[in-house]
């Protein structure tokens, strides 16, 4: 009977608070949250509810009674719909709303006084909309606003006092618009405002004094604009002003002093600008700047002084200026707590020997793909505290064997990529090396380029016995020579793509004496005399076609590229020049010359240019002498001739005049005409030679001058034709050609008689780059021994049919980057030789069913990015030994069953980046060879089980940002594969054994879905797995034993969810973890039971929960105090009561817990108070009515209401003191009711008494 009452007494309580509509999921707190098919605001709301939140609804109006009846809402968040509507008066129902988000809907307009009746608003987003404009009067009224977020719009114009009146704003975004031009007074009211963002604009500038009135400013962010120019002064009303972007412009200039009066700056970006230059007075007073960056701008130099006032920068990024060849001497002369400096890929060839001096505490030095020649043997001297220096892909051939030792304890270093020298003087560094090897992390990789018996040997498997030390030779070079600068990237075909070939010839005067040089006084300046060009070059300058070679070309596919070696061209005699005495003297030594000379300066490049004018000219005196001779020679021979005739006259005649026999006379006149026909055969033999040899000197000179078409580059048989200048394919090409290289040329159509000259040797033939619009039938019919062929980055946009016909040999056909609209299978009907085909970055829209029938010795196919739509069931039928198959960025939708069923040697496939929504079963099934599978960036909802049971090769998949809503348990088999991206998707539920058959997966990661709830044997089998991410979900708890069996976890990441509770043997079972991520979640506390499992763990992250500091804290907080090192102590503070709010919960004492008596009323409920994911943190907001409603009383005195779990008395308290206040009325009326009884039985036997006396 009492428990009937009981019921009845409670039930009606329990109703007002726990009613929730269908749709929509609600807590104890009064937090409503409604997602699916839901076109108005709900109706039988909770009475309690404060937060509604409609996200991914289908709502499109927003009517004036859609918010009635929700008196106590404090909170509306609408996003992710195709809101397009809202009713002038729609927010005239609640007009108690503090916070407002519209964000990522479909509006394009407001009413223009939509928010005026909201007086109290504080939060207001309207971002990620189709707003076009904003109404001068949208905002007013609203003075409390101080959240303002309209980012992500298509707003291109603002009127000058749209932000008037909203005096207390902090927070305003305007970032991704399409904002040109800014009011001079746009922000002139606005003067508490601290955060304003309008960086993603088309700003092209900004006006004199925008900034004048935000003294408060911190956070200024105007990255990604179109400014090109800034006025002077408009940053120096900033004076609280702690971050600054300015990159991503389009700045030439800064006017002198623009950043000075900022002394809080501790960010300023300033690169991606065409900066050409930089004034000597930039920089103000900036002691708390930390990280600098200035990069991909035009400077050349910087001046001294830029950082020269920034004495708190730790890391300074100064890369990526391909311009910048000059530093000054004390450019880091003031940066004394600098620890990491990155110079990388600039344009430096030199540095002075004190640049670095000034760094004592500088840890880390990126001086690599830089062009630096030579360093200071105590360049390094000045930095006990480097660690770390990054030498690579510099022009380095030798360096001082102390200069490393010099910097203290440094741990890593990278040589690799430098042309080194390994003669005499590199014998200290390559010893140095070989006791390092540790150190040098690719000492394998530094390699030796000269001389040629040493070419390629690793500089630390030199002996000593092998190093040329007959000589002095020079310890480092300064060269002027031609360079020549190839820039590789690596393709996805077997065809190896040049990505840019630049000759700049450049002339590199030495410098002036320096300290350098008294320490080490010979630096050499080497001349080669080369055989296979018309020019002389200075120094041995590498060739850029020793690189390319048949074993370049036919590199497969997925493989690394083989670094590239840079030979030295054949050579007779070497001139060696060296700085040292003011005489001149020369000696020879083993085909060696050496001249000694003046130091390096004007007199020694006047030298050297009379020395090559001399040479010259003795070449040519040379030639004309050596003609002369032969003309005189040939006078000589005629006079001979002549008197060797004259004297044979004479005989005869004197013979003549003797009386002999008629025979004798006759015999002797014929031997006599005999001897004159002898003669003149003889003259005309001395004739013939003489002009002929006169002949051939003439063209051997005419054949060495013109051996190389004009703007091309020869050697062995390989021509590269680079530059602009080229518009016709060049002539006289040699007919040994094999491989014939064009690349950025204004070339725009190839004709078979181009080829013709060459075409039955010629192996590789390559075109990129370069403007072809029309390559004309036959051009390639008689190029029979073809191997490897490729049109990349041309204007093509089809081919002749039959272009390809005679290429029986060919094995390599790129047509990557070009403008094809179709792929015509008659294109490959001769092409029974082909293993590599790339069709990627064109036009193609679909692939014929018969297409590659022929080519079935096929073994990489690439048609990524294209907009291909449709496969067919036979498209890729026959092609068993094709091992990677692209498919990646197309507009595929779906994949035809039986597919990839004789693709039984693939190997890799990828279908990422398509808009695939469902894969048959079976789709894998034949693929057993396979190893990678990327499926990411689709559209799937679901994968049938047993879609990956057969492939057990598979080490690598990809099924992140798809639509994924389930996994079963039969998806996965038994597979390789290490590590699984699954965010990003739309996973509400982790069944039982899902990932079961991944037995060897270190990784999972399962962030950024939905994921409400975790069955407890969802991570079963997973006895490798070291981190689980299961962070932005949904969770509101975890089941004991969800990570039960994982021994080898280290990292658990579950923030950004909506945990309340945890079970206490969450983590039985674990000897050890790295880090468990608990922040920004709902956890009020925690028990001590779980708290002494946490002290496994290296690091805990608790931050950003709403606590609650009452008596149910100690554990936690004792906890805290124990394990200081554990969690970050000044992030773990109180949210109620609010008498501690703020407050560190590890320095809370006993007598501020009020441990003997229950909690006071707090002001606020803590999701009210809680940050959600992707959310900036609110400010502190107004109490709600039902706390407001109930005074907080004495310290020590009960309240007699409250609500949720973070005001007052819990509601389970409630309920609890009803019941024992109901038992105790219900126990009471049955013992009256007993003494009544006994009284009624007394008064009978005493005469019948007053009935009237017991107690009712």
């Amino acid at each position: 009977m009492w428990s009937v009452l009981l019921f009845l007494l409670v039930q009606p309580l329990l109703t007002d608070s726990m009613v929730c509509p269908s749709s929509c999921m609600c807590n104890l707190e009064g937090a409503v949250k409604c997602v699916g098919n839901i076109r108005d605001v709900p109706k039988g709301m909770p009475a309690n509810m404060y937060l509604l939140q409609l996200n991914g609804t289908n709502m499109k109006v927003l009517n004036e009674q859609s918010l009635a009846m929700l008196s106590l809402m404090l909170r509306l968040s609408i996003s992710h719909s195709p809101l397009d509507t809202i009713h002038p008066e729609a927010f005239h129902v609640v007009p108690q709303l503090l916070s407002i988000k519209l964000s990522s809907n479909a509006l394009s307009s407001l009413p223009s006084r939509v928010f005026s009746p909201l007086v109290s608003l504080e939060q207001l987003h309207l971002d990620d909309n189709r707003l076009e404009s904003i109404a001068p009067v949208l905002f007013e009224g609203l003075a409390n606003l101080n959240e303002l977020d309209v980012s992500n719009n298509a707003i291109a114009h603002l009127a000058p006092n749209v932000f008037h009146g909203l005096s207390s704003l902090r927070y305003l975004n305007l970032g991704r618009n399409s904002l040109q031009q800014l009011p001079p007074t746009l922000f002139h009211s606005l003067t508490r405002l601290q955060f304003l963002m309008l960086y993603n604009n088309k700003l092209e500038r900004l006006e004199v004094g925008a900034f004048d009135e935000l003294a408060n400013l911190l956070e200024l962010k105007m990255h990604n604009n179109q400014i090109a120019h800034i006025p002077p002064e408009v940053f120096w009303a900033l004076g609280n002003l702690m971050t600054l972007t300015m990159s991503s412009n389009q700045l030439q200039g800064v006017p002198n002093e623009s950043f000075y009066h900022l002394p809080k700056l501790t960010k300023l970006t300033i690169y991606k600008n065409p900066l050409l230059s930089l004034p000597d007075k930039l920089m103000g007073h900036m002691p708390r700047m930390k990280e600098f960056y200035l990069y991909a701008t035009n400077l050349n130099t910087v001046p001294w002084s830029l950082f020269a006032n920034m004495s708190g920068m730790e890391r300074l990024f100064l890369h990526l200026n391909n311009k910048l060849r000059e530093l000054p001497p004390d450019l880091f002369c003031c940066l004394p707590n600098l620890q990491s400096l990155s110079l990388k890929s600039n344009d430096i060839q030199d540095l002075h020997p004190d640049i670095f001096s000034k760094l004592a505490n500088m840890n880390t030095l990126l001086l690599n793909d830089n062009k630096l020649r030579s360093l200071s043997e105590d360049i390094f001297k000045g930095n006990p505290s480097l660690a770390s220096i990054e030498l690579k892909n510099n022009q380095l051939r030798t360096l001082p064997g102390e200069v490393f030792s010099t910097a203290g304890g440094v741990r890593v270093v990278t040589l690799s990529g430098n042309p080194w020298d390994c003669r005499c003087g590199i014998r200290d560094i390559a010893s140095w090396i070989k006791l390092n090897e540790g150190v040098v992390s690719d000492w394998t990789d530094v390699i030796c380029r000269n001389p040629h018996p040493l070419l390629l040997r690793p500089l630390g498997s030199l002996l000593d016995e092998e190093f040329t030390c007959d000589f002095t030779t020079p310890s480092s070079s300064r060269t002027t020579h031609t360079s020549i600068e190839l820039i590789h990237v690596v393709s996805n075909t077997a065809l190896e793509e040049i990505e840019a070939v630049e000759f700049t010839p450049t002339t590199t005067a030495p410098e002036a004496p320096s300290t350098q040089q008294t320490e080490n006084p010979t630096e050499s300046v080497r001349f080669t005399t080369s055989g296979f060009r018309r020019t002389t070059d200075a120094t041995p300058t590498a060739d850029i076609l020793d690189i390319l070679d048949d074993d370049y070309i036919f590199k497969p596919m997925g493989t690394e590229s083989l670094p590239v070696h840079v030979l030295s061209p054949p050579f007779h005699d070497r001139v060696v020049f060296e700085n040292g005495l003011e005489f001149v003297h020369n000696n020879r030594l083993k085909g060696w010359v050496y001249l000694w000379t003046l130091p390096p300066n004007g007199t020694y490049v006047g030298f050297l240019m009379a020395l090559h004018i001399l040479l010259v000219a003795t070449g040519m005196a040379l030639i004309l002498a050596a003609i002369y001779g032969m003309y005189r020679l040939h006078q000589a021979m005629e006079d001979l001739g002549a008197i060797l005739t004259n004297r044979k006259h004479t005989i005869i005649s004197e013979r003549k005049q003797k009386d002999q026999d008629k025979l004798y006379s006759r015999s002797f006149e014929q031997q006599e005409q005999r001897m004159i026909l002898s003669g003149g055969e003889d003259r005309a033999s001395m004739d013939l030679p003489i002009d002929l040899l006169i002949f051939l000197l003439l063209l051997a000179i005419s054949g060495v001058l013109g051996a190389c078409p004009d703007g091309c580059q020869c050697k062995d048989n390989k021509i590269l034709c680079h530059g602009r200048s080229i518009t016709e394919f060049p002539s006289s090409v040699p007919g040994s050609t094999t491989t014939f290289y064009i690349s950025n040329t204004n070339i725009t159509a190839l004709k078979p008689d181009d080829l013709a000259g060459f075409a039955e040797a010629l192996g590789i033939f390559v075109v990129k780059d370069t403007g072809i619009r029309e390559v004309f039938p036959g051009t390639f019919d008689l190029t029979r021994n073809l191997g490897a062929l490729g049109f990349t980055g041309t204007e093509l946009n089809d081919l002749p049919e039959a272009l390809f016909v005679n290429l029986v040999k060919l094995e390599s056909l790129t047509l990557s980057g070009n403008k094809l609209l179709v792929l015509r299978p008659a294109w490959l009907y001769s092409l029974a030789a082909l293993r590599t085909l790339d069709f990627s970055k064109n036009l193609i829209t679909s692939v014929p069913e018969k297409a590659f029938r022929s080519v079935t010795q096929l073994e990489h196919l690439t048609l990524a990015r294209n907009g291909i739509n449709q496969l067919y069931r036979d498209t890729f039928r026959g092609l068993s030994k094709i091992k990677s198959l692209r498919l990646n960025r197309n507009a595929l939708r779906a994949i035809p069953a039986g597919a990839f069923d004789d693709l039984v040697s693939l190997e890799e496939l990828s279908l990422q980046d398509n808009a695939i929504t469902h894969l048959p079963a079976n789709l894998f099934s034949q693929l057993q060879s396979l190893k990678k599978l990327y499926l990411s960036s689709n559209r799937l909802t679901s994968l049938p089980e047993g879609i990956l049971l057969n492939l057990p090769n598979l080490a690598q998949i990809s099924l992140y940002e798809n639509e994924l809503q389930s996994l079963s348990p039969g998806v996965f088999g038994p597979m390789a594969v290490r590590e699984l991206w699954l965010y990003d998707n739309r996973l509400t539920h982790l069944e039982e054994h899902t990932f079961s058959n991944l037995t060897q997966l270190r990784l999972l990661v399962l962030s950024r879905n939905q994921i409400s709830s975790v069955s407890p044997g969802a991570f079963s089998g997973l006895a490798e797995l070291g981190e689980v991410s299961l962070h932005t979900n949904l969770l509101t708890s975890l089941q004991e034993g969800t990570f039960q069996g994982l021994h080898k976890l280290v990292n658990i990441s579950l923030e950004n969810n909506y945990i309340h509770s945890l079970p206490a043997r969450l983590l039985h079972g674990h000897s050890h973890l790295g880090q468990l991520d608990l922040h920004n979640n709902s956890l009020l506390n925690l028990p001590s039971e779980l708290l002494s499992t946490l002290t496994v763990a290296n690091e805990v992250l608790l931050a950003e929960n709403p606590w609650k500091c009452d008596q149910d804290i100690v554990p936690l907080r004792d906890w805290l105090t124990r394990n200081p090192t554990k969690a970050n102590l000044s992030t773990v503070v109180c949210l109620t009561p609010s008498v501690l709010s703020g407050d560190s919960i590890a320095e809370l004492t006993d007598e501020e817990l009020m441990l003997s008596t229950p909690t006071a009323v707090p002001d606020t409920t803590p999701t009210e108070k809680r940050r959600k994911p992707h959310t900036p943190a609110p400010k502190r907001s107004t109490p709600s009515p039902a706390a407001e409603a109930t005074p907080t009383q004495e310290q020590g005195e009960d309240t007699s209401s409250g609500q949720g779990n973070g005001e007052g008395v819990s509601r389970n308290t409630q309920i609890i003191i009803i019941a024992v206040v109901c038992t105790a009325i219900i126990t009471s009326l049955i013992v009256c009711c007993v003494c009544w009884r006994r009284n009624n039985r007394g008064s009978r036997n005493l005469g019948h008494r007053n009935k009237n006396n017991s107690v009712i």
